[in-house]
């Protein structure tokens, strides 16, 4: 088995990583945002929000939560929706914020720990529906179903195929796995 040491350690942009390899995160690479708001219910759930909504209104979601998760966090928005954190007291957290911005899709969310993204987003959102739809106690995030992305976006939409050699590790990997499985087993 080959040595590692830390020089093969290669520290990655979380954006850039998700914009390459998708399909890692995300089932259908045309449609990422139902997958999106999947992460952000399991991440609420994880960071223990009690009550949320998700709804799906014409060209938009809103997620509504009755806290702000981010009230009392020691991270910033930011640093959640630019994917250079992702985790807290409890662990790793695929978080649905970074996605959003990896996908290109606009967003604006309020709270009581500030405001983040789009506010132009907020303005036509205002303009088109009912003010009722915008009550919220903790935050609220206003997703748009059009993803913008840029000519330069960096996305690899189809998985790349592997080299005979690249699946030969593979196999190679599990055939370990296995082995060492059936004798923990046995």
């Amino acid at each position: 088995m080959p040595k590692y040491t830390s020089d093969d350690i290669k520290i990655i942009d979380a954006l850039d990583h998700i914009r390459t390899n998708p399909w890692m995160y995300v089932r259908n690479l045309k449609e990422p945002l139902p997958n999106i708001l999947s992460y952000f219910a399991e991440s609420f759930i994880h960071l223990g929000v009690k009550r949320f909504s998700i709804q799906d209104e014409e060209n938009f979601f809103i997620i509504k939560t009755e806290t702000d998760w981010f009230e009392n966090s020691n991270v910033t928005l930011s640093k959640v929706f630019s994917g250079t954190h992702g985790y807290d007291n409890k662990g790793w957290v695929e978080r649905g914020e970074v996605f959003l911005t990896a996908f290109y899709i606009p967003y604006f969310t309020t709270g009581k720990a500030g405001d983040y993204g789009d506010k132009n987003l907020m303005a036509e959102f205002s303009r088109i529906h009912s003010s009722e739809l915008l009550k919220y106690n903790g935050r609220l995030l206003l997703i748009s179903k059009q993803q913008i992305v840029p000519d330069n976006h960096g996305i690899i939409f189809n998985k790349p195929p592997q080299s005979l050699a690249e699946l030969e590790n593979q196999r190679r990997w599990l055939d370990e796995i296995i082995a060492h499985t059936k004798q923990n087993d046995s």
